[in-house]
């Protein structure tokens, strides 16, 4: 709330030797106002529109002691009032003789203890209170409090309106809210010459304005533009017009920059402007992954996105609670056709939602650093499940993933060896593929902890070898014993005869250094005859066989034991 100036109590103007005199007719005429238990104050959204609303004073105090506001007083007579609220007292552009005299007035009416009094410019009595006061009680007047709130409105950048005008905009509660990203924003500020970066806006602007000039753009930090539309408006013509105008370079400076852009809608909700916009930011950004131009948001991500933000803290629980299970995927001796092992992969079956699939939350889990007790657990199955089957007399090997955000963690060796002497397991029955090895061949801690896993006994394989980043430096630097060619080679070598190629030089390159392949994704008969003729170690897929339980892998295995004695 603000209080107007306009009723005469103005003690700025002139202080010194008539301070005191005019303090105590300021008092007098206070007390008379509050005598009658009646001022006149008005709320800070209200004010911009000049709109006055009267509070008495005994619910003012009630207001502020609820919200427990910082209130910018006028110094003098008002101060005392004010004190009687309890209230801190931000005096601003005062003198600090005007400062002393409210503090005096105030100690001699008994507040001194409820009462801190700032002095301080404007901007410094923001900083001081950190934003936080939402009460005001100030000489300025009306236009004066416009002109400073205003300032929050504005991108400095651009003199645009900024997003928090466009949250304060209550007629686009009934609109379509459109929001621009410029994805490359940062990366083109960061390379301009000083005091540049409105030119770019400039350029930025020019298009967005193409056939809607009077259209009111708010900008926000990092590239984020926005706007609102008739919510029965058709925008996709209209942003596809758009999105190939930034095609063309902008020029800033003599320089060409390729410009990139995404645009989200919400086309409307009852949600607040600040939910809208966020949605719109996040269609703009699934956009521009999907190598969309634009996308409109869907209502039902929000469910979605609500049980994403809560998945890890359920995910902890659900290892708890018995819901993540370990199912294991056979891997054949395409020689001998003899089950010789398996992957070990995490299943969660969620009592609500079912079967989660595992790329939602494995890949969660190591993006958030969440990975290691679904690893830990993992381990324990797979090397309890391992050491049971080799236990009954049959040679069999058990492979895990390991994120090289373990690899960190020093103590993993020693939980590790301890787990292999619990369950009497060789370590040499244990193959541990790594994933992200972009990330592994450029950390000298991480090759050291391969290192210490290879010294323990623990065989090591390179997963989804052939995409992304690979390349020979992985084989070199890695002490791998296996190489995983990745499925999306080996489920072409049938067809495709480039993707055959592929396959055949890599084993014969891996052969060459004296280690073995297994390619994964292999779902037919067809890919499997290939794959002998190219004599490749191992096979595992479907045409092998799907991920089972342990108790459907040991049947399996038993049947075929039985089936060669006999």
């Amino acid at each position: 709330m603000v209080g107007d100036s306009r009723d005469g109590l103005d003690l700025l103007t002139s202080y010194g030797a008539g301070m005191d005199e005019r303090v105590e007719v300021n008092r007098r005429r206070w007390e008379e106002m509050t005598a009658l238990h009646e001022t006149t104050y008005f709320d800070d959204d209200k004010a911009i529109d000049d709109e006055l609303e009267p509070f008495e004073l005994d619910e003012l105090g009630d207001i502020v002691g609820q919200r427990l506001c910082h209130l910018q007083c006028h110094i003098g007579g008002n101060s005392i009032a004010l004190a009687r609220l309890g209230a801190t007292v931000v005096g601003v552009d005062f003198s600090d003789v005007a400062l002393e005299l409210a503090r005096r007035r105030a100690r001699d009416a008994g507040y001194v203890d409820r009462v801190e009094f700032v002095c301080a410019t404007v901007d410094d009595a923001v900083e001081a209170t950190g934003g936080g006061f939402d009460g005001v009680y100030t000489s300025w007047g009306v236009l004066s409090w416009r002109r400073y709130r205003a300032r929050g409105l504005v991108n400095l950048i651009s003199d645009l309106p900024n997003l928090n005008a466009l949250r304060d905009n209550k007629e686009g509660r009934k609109q379509a809210l459109i929001a621009a990203r410029v994805l490359n924003y940062e990366e083109i500020v960061a390379t301009l010459p000083p005091n540049n970066e409105r030119q770019l806006v400039e350029q930025i602007v020019s298009r967005l304005s193409v056939g809607a000039p009077n259209r009111t753009l708010y900008q926000g930090d990092g590239g984020i533009f926005a706007w609102f539309e008739e919510s029965k408006a058709p925008v996709g013509n209209h942003l596809d017009a758009l999105h190939s105008l930034f095609r063309n370079p902008a020029r800033v400076s003599g320089l060409k920059i390729d410009l990139a852009v995404a645009f989200g809608v919400e086309v409307g909700s009852g949600r607040s402007l600040a939910n809208r916009l966020a949605s719109a930011l996040v269609s703009a950004d699934e956009a521009a992954h999907q190598g969309l131009k634009w996308k409109y948001h869907d209502p039902e991500s929000l469910q979605n996105a609500s049980w994403k933000l809560s998945m890890l803290s359920q995910l902890d629980e659900a290892i708890d609670r018995g819901e993540v299970w370990v199912a294991y995927q056979p891997k054949l001796d395409i020689a001998s056709r003899q089950v010789i092992g398996a992957e070990a992969l995490a299943r969660w079956t969620h009592p609500e939602k079912g079967p989660i699939a595992a790329s939602e939350f494995v890949a969660a889990a190591e993006q958030h650093n969440r990975i290691g007790k679904l690893t830990d657990f993992v381990l324990e199955k797979a090397v309890a499940a391992a050491a049971q089957i080799n236990q009954r007399g049959t040679a069999f090997t058990v492979a895990v993933n390991l994120s090289a955000r373990l690899l960190t963690d020093k103590a993993f060796t020693l939980r590790l060896s301890a787990l292999l002497a619990r369950h009497g397991l060789s370590p040499s029955r244990l193959i541990l593929e790594l994933t992200e090895t972009a990330a592994l061949a450029d950390s000298g801690e991480a090759l050291d902890m391969i290192n210490r896993l290879r010294d323990l006994g623990v065989e090591i394989a390179i997963d989804d070898y052939g995409t992304g980043q690979s390349t020979l430096d992985y084989l070199k630097k890695i002490p791998a014993s296996e190489i995983k060619i990745d499925q999306s080679f080996v489920k072409g070598v049938v067809d495709n005869r480039s993707d055959r190629l592929m396959v055949q030089s890599t084993i014969g390159l891996v052969h060459s250094l004296g280690r073995k392949v297994v390619a994964e994704g292999v779902e037919s008969r067809e890919i499997l005859d290939v794959l002998r003729e190219l004599e490749c170690d191992i096979a595992q897929g479907f045409a092998v066989g799907r991920p089972m339980s342990l108790e459907t892998l040991s049947k399996r295995i038993t049947t075929e034991r039985k089936r060669r004695v006999a």
